[in-house]
């Protein structure tokens, strides 16, 4: 098997590791997070701060749009 990522061997076969994955998430809120949605999808990991009131999607923010 071509071994282009880390893998592991689970009960069902070969699996991804989470640490592979190309998200960062958050385990707490940002203090400047008002909104719920806001917060969700900063914590998640879906937009990121760039600037003072700037934000840019990330990835996996771009693939739920």
């Amino acid at each position: 098997m071509n071994n282009l990522c880390p893998l592991a061997k689970g009960n069902y076969g070969y699996t991804m590791r989470t640490t592979s994955y190309l998200l960062s998430t958050l385990k707490e809120t940002p203090a400047e997070a008002v909104l719920a949605s806001h917060r969700l999808m900063l914590r998640a990991g879906l937009i990121r701060q760039i600037g003072q009131g700037l934000y840019t999607w990330l990835p996996l923010g771009l693939r739920v749009l």
